[in-house]
């Protein structure tokens, strides 16, 4: 049997280990990092945080509540509503929802059965559109055709509880109430539209930094 005998390790082959095996674990780090602040942090949820709200006046068939807003971030995910009505009145009602631009074009629409929502309680519309920050756009909502359902609209007029985005709210066109009225609403932000391709460059990246830094290292102990 032949045996090979083995030297001891060199200075520059325990350097080089400990030096690699850094390396591995910042790299694991860095994915490790990068892979759940793009999976558990895709929504940016913009709240209306005030518990002390009011509902307009019974809307007749016919009105149509607006409310302008600014979006914070360019791909709006969902919108949620509030309105209060008589559910059990309600049955076999729909309203219609639409989403647009201040010049009036449409962006989005869609009918609602009243059957889905619940009175007082937020409504998830999804509407998954692209927006320009800083720039004015507005939904409207409806009324249901059976003005026996009792819809309204609701709405608060603390400032500081808004949410942001809120800028009019009206009622048939005309503004509601006081200027510091606003609709109980809130706006779901989808921030990261394209999260496996920006996690995939985040881990080429960083593999390719590796790759680069272990042929460093190997020309440095040989």
């Amino acid at each position: 049997m032949i045996t090979i005998k083995r030297g001891p390790l060199r200075k520059k082959d325990i350097a080089r280990w400990i030096v690699t095996g850094i390396l591995t674990i910042i790299l694991l780090v860095y994915i490790w990092a990068a892979y759940p602040g793009y999976v558990f942090h895709d929504f940016f949820l913009s709240k209306t945080l005030s518990s002390r709200y009011t509902s307009t006046e019974v809307l007749s068939s016919q009105s149509v509540a607006t409310q302008y807003f600014v979006p914070q971030l360019p791909r709006l995910y969902s919108i949620q509503i509030a309105a209060e009505f008589d559910e059990e009145k309600a049955t076999g009602e729909t309203v219609t929802f639409s989403l647009c631009e201040e010049s009036g074009n449409v962006l989005f629409t869609r009918d609602i059965a009243l059957s889905e929502m619940e009175a007082a309680t937020y409504y998830d519309i999804v509407v998954n559109q692209k927006m320009e920050p800083g720039r004015t756009y507005f939904w409207n909502i409806t009324s249901p055709q059976d003005p026996s359902s009792e819809w309204k609209v609701m709405y608060t007029e603390y400032v500081e509880d808004q949410a942001p985005e809120n800028s009019l709210f009206c009622i048939d066109n005309i503004p509601y109430g006081n200027e510091a009225a606003q609709t109980i609403s809130q706006y779901n932000y989808y921030q990261h539209h394209d999260k496996s391709l920006i996690i995939a460059g985040f881990w080429m990246m960083g593999i390719l930094a590796y790759i680069i830094c272990l042929e460093m290292i190997r020309r440095v102990f040989r």
